[in-house]
Parts: C-alpha cells; structure tokens; sequence
C-alpha cells in the first residue's frame, strides 16, 4: 500500500508540474481553472480517464489552489 501512495504522488509531481505552471498562467490571466484545466486535459490526453491524465488534472487544479494563495 505504502509503495502505490509513493509511486502515485511521483507520478502526480511528474506529470503535474508542467500542468501547474499552466494553471497559474491562466489565474493571472483570469481564465476559469476548472474550465483551463479541462481543456488542456482533452488537448494532452488520449484517454480522460487514464492514470497520466487523471495525474495532469490534479496537477493543473493543484496548480490553480497554489496560484490563488
């Protein structure tokens, strides 16, 4: 158990990273986060509900809580 929350938030930092500077991008332009968020998703993912995909959203939303403080 210990080694799939390890290598999930690994996966979520890798592939969350670059979605977050994008969401901050968006919050200093005034764009909806949410909306971003989805958009860029359907854009970078082959299949929404992929692991890499579900990791790039939290990632992007991440990215727009960290942006809001």
């Amino acid at each position: 158990m210990r080694r799939k929350i390890i290598g999930l938030t690994a996966l979520i930092s890798l592939a969350g990273s670059p979605a977050g500077a994008d969401a901050r991008v968006a919050t200093v332009t005034g764009i909806d986060c949410t909306e971003y968020c989805a958009e860029k998703a359907v854009e970078k993912c082959d299949d929404v509900t992929s692991t890499w995909c579900n990791a790039y959203i939290v990632g992007c939303l991440a990215g727009c809580g960290i942006s809001h403080l």
